[in-house]
Order: structure tokens, then sequence, then C-alpha cells
């Protein structure tokens, strides 16, 4: 647990640099492989892989694991909050001004009284 949340933490603190330097955002989707080597495994070379220059190469690939985690991300302030938001201040600022224009014609009301 401890080895996968340093290659997490190293994984973040790479992407950061990398977002810093070129300007780009992380995407939306990433796949994340972690390679391992077996030191005694042994691969099978068909004999008819033969190169032209007398060279072979082979491997194997599978998946040593099948967890898979999923994570998603969601903006904290869309649209229709942004909207609230400005019209809880222009609702605000105009009960401001409707009771400063109150105040002053009962301040002129006042003055002529």
């Amino acid at each position: 647990m401890a080895r996968e949340a340093e290659e997490s933490l190293r994984f973040w603190e790479l992407d950061k640099i990398i977002e810093n330097q070129t300007q780009c955002y992380r995407p939306c989707e990433l796949s994340q492989y972690r390679l391992e080597v077996p030191y005694n495994s042994k691969l099978s070379i068909p004999r008819n892989w033969i190169y032209p220059n007398g060279t072979r190469a082979a491997f194997e690939l599978y998946f040593g694991d099948t967890n898979v985690a999923l994570m998603k991300e969601y903006p904290t302030y869309d649209g229709f909050a942004f909207v609230a938001d400005v019209g809880g201040i222009l609702g605000l600022f105009l009960g401001f001004s409707i009771f400063s224009t109150l105040d002053l014609f009962m301040e002129l009301l006042m003055q002529l009284a």
C-alpha cells in the first residue's frame, strides 16, 4: 500500500512539473501501467522469427493484476452555481440601492417638514 502511495505521489509531482512547464492540463482519461520483469521467465521464440540480420526479438505481455481504480473528476463550480451567485449579488446590490433611495427620500421629507 505504501509503495502504491509513493508511486501515485511521484506521478502527481511529475504531472505538476509537466503542467507548469508546458501549460498543458491533465488529460480526461489516463491509463497507467506498471512494468514488472520476472527474472526467471524463459521466452519461447518461434524458429521462424529470424530477421535478415540474424537477430530475434520477442516479449510476453500479461496483466499481473486485474484490479482497476476508476477516478472521475467533476467541476466543483458549474454554470448553475455561477448564475445563482451572480443573481444573489445583484439582488443584494438592488436591495441596498432601494434602501439607500428610501433613506434619501426620508431625509428629504424630514428636511422639508
